[in-house]
């Protein structure tokens, strides 16, 4: 690097928040990112924020920044996330608790988009495919709306079923749950696992 600028370790994890449009994903990320509440209209591309309250540094001391994309949920923008959410390192995949008709039917629809098969050239034919498995959260959003319309037993078993690391009720609203989701987000991420570049500090700035 150039003569007297430190170098710096740096890795990034990145954090996908998927689901449905309109269940409440920006208001999560938005508290989740700011600490506080802010009512938010339909996000259409992509935003990201990198949550502080996950950053941390490793043993070896590279410097580790979670990055938390918000998704649109828009069906235009689908397969656009189905190429985005090919490399991330967890995802939060929020849906309606208080949704009277199916609240998970959306969340099917997320969790395939998770689990993109890789076709490898060079396996030999008829070999399967290996499916990149992203470690997974299920998040009840704004649950300061109304009664949610699945009990947490059958939230848990689906959570079980589908092979999801486990299932948290949140609020951005009131705060109900967040101090939760961050601990598992902190749980789930392979900080030890990701490759480290080496940068200068100037430009990570």
């Amino acid at each position: 690097g150039q003569a007297g600028v430190p170098a710096v370790t740096y890795t990034s994890a990145k954090i996908v928040l998927v689901g449905d449009s309109g269940v409440g994903k920006t208001g999560l990320g938005w508290r989740l990112a700011h600490g506080e509440f802010k009512e938010h209209a339909s996000t259409h591309g992509q935003q990201f924020w990198v949550l502080d309250q996950l950053s941390t540094r490793r043993a070896d001391n590279t410097q580790c920044e979670a990055v938390l994309w918000d998704l649109a949920g828009q069906p235009d923008y689908r397969l656009i996330h189905a190429l985005f959410l090919d490399d991330a390192d967890l995802a939060l995949v929020l849906f309606d608790p208080t949704d009277t008709r199916d609240p998970l039917h959306g969340v099917e629809f997320w969790l395939k988009q998770l689990r993109v098969e890789h076709h490898n050239p060079h396996a030999p034919r008829g070999e399967t495919v290996s499916r990149s498995e992203t470690p997974t959260v299920l998040v009840a959003a704004r649950c300061d709306r109304g009664t949610a319309t699945l009990t947490r037993a059958e939230l848990e078993a689906f959570c079980r079923q589908r092979g999801i690391r486990c299932y948290l009720s949140t609020s951005a609203k009131d705060g109900e749950g967040l101090a939760d989701l961050i601990e598992r987000m902190k749980d789930a991420i392979p900080w030890q696992d990701k490759p480290a570049t080496v940068t200068t500090a100037t430009f990570k700035r």
